[in-house]
């Protein structure tokens, strides 16, 4: 590490040796800083990415770059119900070529606005959950017959 792109801050005397003693004997301050900093970052966890919204009682997930091959569902939407009620699988329905381009499922309680979250590993998406029914939503759905 060059000199000029060092800086310096001040710590108690009492830091300093609570510092000494958690570093690794040859680690600079800055070394442990950094450990310490980073230890702190989660590397695997959940984070609320944003909503959808479903005016169709039904969510689709699906690569986009296969759009074109799901562009009959506009075109013909009654033939689509027709097709998804005929061939779903506990409201489970793949799509396109070897039903690979897309999934469709139900969207819990219909249409709505519903949260997105993403499990993050690193930097990157492992995981995507979209909560059609929340724990509180649970009790409304028994309580009002909505099921």
């Amino acid at each position: 590490m060059t000199k000029e792109k060092l800086t310096t801050f001040q710590v108690t005397l009492e830091t300093r040796d609570r510092l000494k003693s958690i570093g690794s004997k040859g680690e600079t301050y800055d070394e442990l800083i950094n450990r310490l900093l980073d230890a702190e970052e989660p590397s695997d966890y959940w984070k609320r990415i944003g909503t959808i919204g479903v005016d169709s009682g039904l969510v689709m997930v699906g690569d986009p770059g296969y759009y074109e091959d799901t562009a009959k569902i506009h075109e013909d939407w009654g033939g689509f119900c027709k097709e998804y009620q005929d061939n779903a699988a506990n409201g489970v329905y793949a799509i396109g070529k070897n039903g690979i381009t897309a999934i469709v499922v139900p969207s819990g309680l219909g249409d709505g606005l519903y949260d997105v979250f993403a499990h993050f590993v690193g930097s990157r998406v492992g995981a995507v959950f979209v909560e059609f029914i929340a724990p509180d939503d649970e009790a409304r759905v028994i309580k009002d017959g909505w099921q």
